[in-house]
């Protein structure tokens, strides 16, 4: 296929459905692929049903996930600590 496609696109010819549809698709898996090894920053909690995990998708700062600790503490009255690698 990938020797037809490299005649096809020297010589001309006829273009094979299976070609044209790689075409299509493989910028947009290469970004899935891209998108899902991302790293972003995860949260996890432990309460008293076990431990969760809250990902951030994203890049967020340190000081933006403090702050968004600090307003789900506050505004929600829920009790969320901070580890000391995070401060």
């Amino acid at each position: 296929m990938i020797f037809s496609t490299l005649q096809w696109l020297l010589v001309g010819g006829n273009v094979s459905a299976l070609a044209v549809t790689c075409v299509v698709l493989l910028p947009i898996g290469v970004w899935i692929g891209y998108d899902a090894l991302r790293r972003g920053p995860i949260l996890l909690l432990e309460t008293s049903r076990g431990r969760r995990r809250l990902a951030f998708g994203g890049k967020y700062g340190r000081e933006q996930l403090l702050a968004f600790v600090d307003a789900v503490n506050r505004d929600l009255g829920y009790h969320i600590e901070v580890d000391d690698s995070l401060r």
